[in-house]
């Protein structure tokens, strides 16, 4: 296979032969700070560049670029980049220099409301409006500028909890493979996602209810996971305990169930006193305490360095300023403060290794596999094959703690697809299957290789460069056949009734930020659609919500109505339609709005 590496000049992409994918992820496990613009230039700026220059002293191998976008709201669909990101060719300047000095890149997007609100809760009423336009403004740009200068990866979302979760909306996944499928038809670097650790926001649990993980290469998980919170002085072995009893208990089996490594896409503790018990609370307030982010700093590092199960950390956050953080500072970063030589220390020793790392160092004579591929015949562009793999212990002895890694190439020699099998037993000369899907991407020769490790994936018993072959063709359309007539079933009923607003009331008097709550009598809300008027203006439509009771709703900012005064009387009106745009009813309510 080809690996690409860095050129000195802009979009200059060199390969050469060398290890397989799963062979190449020890060697760069991902030991990363992130780095947030100031301005929309900052990225270039002189201080930028010695701040990198700083991060690589700390022993990192990689740096993370937050790249900022904004919506109005959490239920808007407008999405464009912040007024301090960085313009594509500033972008593509600052990942050039980043790999000129022998760091890798990983691109972050951080999608935030200027309401305030947090990420998380982005949830509009037009889904399919708002994911084209995160997929048009966002990720396919950032796949185009990602592909021509080389970055390792990208991160493709970060903490969009109910934009992501399959428990808050069923069509999340199928958008998000869409998505994916997309970005990997122009870009052939690492993808993964960044989920929220815990279950907020309204026990959304992000991280478990996410089903795309499959398509992707890793587990990302904004790791602000309390740690230690039996003690205000954790040591780093308090650390290393707490964060292994989470990995047991909630990432583990996340890992084993799509057979993908953790990486931990956003990690950090602040230097103040309780830090270890709400690590993402950046408001908390208490004493400066550069020992406790020491001791933090520390435990999570070596547990990140000495757990098999983990390809890496992205430390938040680094500052561009060289100067940053220093005494008193209680900020997270750690530059200029005790922790960075805790930091420094620990990345500079073992890197570790990871679900996607082994070597090419044999194993002991008395372990051996032989492995074999299947894949479905004629598989057309955009659909799914079902391949799977066997795997058949040749000795006459078990084997356990065995990791099984397939992986899928095109035939530019640039990975398309990884899964990963951890902790497989087998007994005397067993054969086991391994099933695996994959959304085949555009036309062309794939290959299938498959790589046999031990549990700590530093032996690797097996390498078959190609198990398998195969070429996927052309979408054909379907036959042109007319199929005989039968009888119109009997339309079920429609939806009807009236209008029950929920709130505003009529003669409410309200300020601020409201939800427009109301539905039809008759009729399932999946069956019409519903729009708001203020004053005979342009209707708005309303989205389905099934908290309380299924009904339709839209969060409306009441501060900007002004124009009938500071206490002013407006005329909502409220028209269901059926989904062919027939009116069914409608309903006028009248409420003040104070200020």
């Amino acid at each position: 296979m080809k690996k690409r590496v860095r050129a000195l000049s802009a979009g200059m992409i060199v390969s050469l032969v060398c290890l397989p994918l799963s062979q190449v992820h020890a060697a760069l496990s991902q030991k990363s700070v992130t780095i947030s613009p100031n301005w929309n230039g900052d990225f270039i700026s002189d201080s930028f560049k010695q701040s990198v220059r700083d991060a690589k002293d700390v022993n990192v191998n990689m740096i993370t670029l937050v790249l900022p976008f904004q919506q109005a709201n959490p239920w808007s669909t407008d999405i464009w980049k912040a007024a301090n990101a960085p313009s594509d060719d500033v972008l593509g300047q600052a990942i050039d220099y980043i790999h000129s000095i022998g760091l890798q890149v990983t691109l972050k997007p951080h999608l935030d409301p200027t309401d305030g609100n947090w990420r998380a809760q982005i949830n509009p009423g037009d889904r399919d409006s708002w994911f084209r336009n995160y997929k048009n403004s966002v990720l396919l740009p950032l796949a185009s500028l990602g592909q021509s200068h080389g970055v390792e990866e990208i991160i493709i979302g970060t903490e969009l909890a109910k934009m992501a979760s399959d428990s808050v909306n069923p069509t999340n996944s199928t958008n998000w493979r869409g998505m994916i499928r997309e970005m990997k038809n122009t870009y052939s670097g690492q993808l993964t996602y960044s989920a929220q650790h815990d279950a907020a926001p309204d026990n959304t649990n992000e991280k478990s209810n996410i089903t795309f993980w499959k398509d992707l290469n890793s587990i990302g998980i904004s790791a602000y996971h309390p740690v230690a919170t039996w003690t205000g002085n954790p040591t780093s072995q308090d650390v290393k305990s707490s964060l292994q009893q989470w990995y047991d208990t909630e990432l583990k089996p996340i890992s084993q169930q799509y057979g993908k490594p953790i990486l931990f896409s956003e990690i950090g503790y602040r230097s103040v006193d309780g830090a270890n018990y709400e690590p993402s609370s950046y408001w908390r307030d208490g004493n400066y305490n550069p020992q406790e982010q020491s001791a933090l700093t520390q435990g999570m590092c070596e547990f990140v360095r000495d757990n098999p199960g983990l390809i890496g950390a992205h430390i938040w956050d680094w500052k561009s300023d060289p100067n940053a953080g220093g005494p008193g500072n209680k900020d997270y970063t750690v530059q200029n403060k005790p922790s960075e030589d805790v930091l420094r220390n620990c990345f500079g020793g073992n890197a570790g290794s990871s679900p996607a790392g082994g070597n090419s160092n044999p194993g002991p004579q008395s372990t051996s596999f032989t492995t074999t591929a299947t894949v479905p015949g004629n598989p057309a562009a955009g659909q799914v094959i079902n391949g799977s793999v066997t795997i058949q212990n040749a000795v006459a002895q078990p084997a356990g703690g065995i990791n099984v890694d397939i992986e899928i190439y095109d035939s530019a020699g640039s990975p398309m697809f990884q899964k990963v099998f951890m902790g497989e037993s087998f007994t005397a000369n067993q054969s086991k299957q391994y099933p695996f899907d994959w959304s085949t991407g555009k036309q062309g020769t794939y290959v299938v290789k498959i790589g046999v490790f031990d549990s700590s994936w530093s032996t690797n018993f097996v390498w078959n460069n190609e198990a398998a072959k195969f070429t996927v063709g052309a979408l054909n359309p379907p036959p042109n056949t007319t199929p005989n007539p039968s009888p119109a079933p009997t339309p079920a009923p429609g939806p009807s009734g009236s209008i029950e607003v929920w709130w505003v009331g009529n003669g409410q008097t309200v300020s601020g930020q409201q939800p427009f709550k109301a539905l039809l009598t008759q009729g399932n809300v999946d069956q019409y659609e519903m729009y708001w008027t203020v004053d005979g203006g342009p209707e708005v439509k309303m989205y389905n919500t099934n908290q309380d009771y299924p009904h339709k709703e839209f969060m409306v900012d009441l501060n900007p109505w002004t124009w009938r005064g500071n206490n002013g009387t407006y005329a909502v009106t409220y028209i269901a339609r059926s989904n062919n745009g027939t009116e069914i009813a409608r309903q006028t309510v009248n409420m003040t709005v104070i200020h």
